[in-house]
């Protein structure tokens, strides 16, 4: 026979017994037997038909999926408009290479030496490493400086700060 119906038929003749009740071991020896009296095929052929039938099925996918890439334009040799899948893939590498190139140009921009010498007048070597500074005349937080917000004192007291209860 060849081109892995050798295999195929084995494969029938396996669920046909296993429909009569065999099971393990004995299932397929038994078929086996069977199929190699009924055709004259030894183990050897059977399991090349077997690899036969295998290659086949996948060369039949691998076509299937082809055309079925064509059909929806994601394939890059279609002759059909691109579809919606190759498009998003098209504008993902697009912004990819925009996001490197931005990258790289940050990088350059961060390794060139400051323009400003006045930039960093005003900071002490002592409050240099503050985050946060404040300007002159400007208050930390309502809290602290003058006291609690508006209608905080009618709320009971865990509503009256809940931020505080998140901090360890």
């Amino acid at each position: 026979m060849g081109d892995g119906k050798d295999f195929g038929a084995y494969t029938k003749m396996v669920s046909s017994m296993a429909s009569s009740g065999l099971t393990g071991p004995l299932l397929y020896q038994t078929a086996f037997n069977a199929f190699s009296a009924l055709t004259g095929v030894d183990r050897p052929a059977l399991l090349a038909s077997a690899e036969q039938l295998t290659h086949k099925l996948a060369d039949d996918r691998a076509r299937v999926l082809q055309r079925h890439r064509e059909k929806l334009g994601e394939s890059p040799n279609s002759k059909a408009a691109p579809g919606p899948l190759a498009l998003l893939q098209q504008r993902e590498a697009q912004l990819q290479a925009d996001v490197g190139a931005l990258t790289q140009q940050l990088t350059e921009k961060s390794q060139q030496p400051a323009r400003n010498p006045a930039a960093g007048a005003g900071r002490t070597p002592e409050n240099a490493g503050r985050a946060g500074l404040l300007r002159a005349g400007q208050r930390r937080g309502r809290c602290r400086a003058a006291g609690p917000p508006p209608g905080c004192a009618k709320l009971p007291q865990p509503y009256c700060h809940p931020f505080k209860y998140l901090m360890p």
